[in-house]
């Protein structure tokens, strides 16, 4: 019996298609090339790149975002996610990007780390990428100097990727519930 017999045909279908992004991420001479699997999307006229390691879900936008009151700018509000109330960020406000209406943002990206759930609010939702590491080149000049920590860098074609951990981690954007 073999391993992959305990795997339905589409599973199989699932796992070689898993070893063959693990195998183009190394090199022939056994050297590791890094690199990101990464979910574009766009805001106004401008796309970005979210690791997927750090997303659990995307819609388009079906459910209501309720504004909340006394929150910075960043915050769109909140959301029902399968029953659980998520925080809405703006990605545009967020990240600074002129030129991005309210209207214009029509999906939700849901993010999590070991401590904090958030949505982000995006204008479109693109395809998924693998990008090497040695293709970022530094966007330190495009963002103001306060915004630069979100990034991981920009490949040839323009697509800023954002580093989810930076973001994620940013005291502006924990919650403290207690109320003082």
């Amino acid at each position: 019996m073999s391993f992959l017999d305990l795997f339905s045909e589409d599973e199989q279908i699932l796992l070689r298609r898993r070893a063959d992004r693990a195998a183009l991420s190394s090199h022939d001479e056994g050297e590791v090339i890094a690199s990101i699997d990464t979910l574009v999307v766009v805001l106004g006229d401008e796309s970005y790149g979210l690791p997927l390691r750090a997303l659990t879900a995307a819609y388009q936008v079906t459910t209501p975002v309720v504004p909340v009151p006394c929150t910075p700018p960043f915050v769109a509000g909140i959301t029902n996610i399968r029953g659980r109330v998520v925080p809405v960020i703006d990605l545009a406000v967020l990240l600074g990007v002129s030129g991005t209406a309210t209207s214009d943002l029509t999906a939700i990206i849901v993010v999590a780390n070991e401590t904090m759930t958030v949505a982000f609010r995006v204008s479109a939702i693109g395809d998924a990428i693998l990008v090497k590491v040695g293709e970022l080149v530094p966007v330190s000049g495009l963002f103001d100097l306060a915004k630069t920590e979100y990034l991981q860098g920009a490949l040839p074609d323009g697509t800023i990727v954002l580093d989810m951990g930076a973001i994620l981690n940013d005291p502006a954007l924990i919650v403290d519930e207690a109320v003082g």
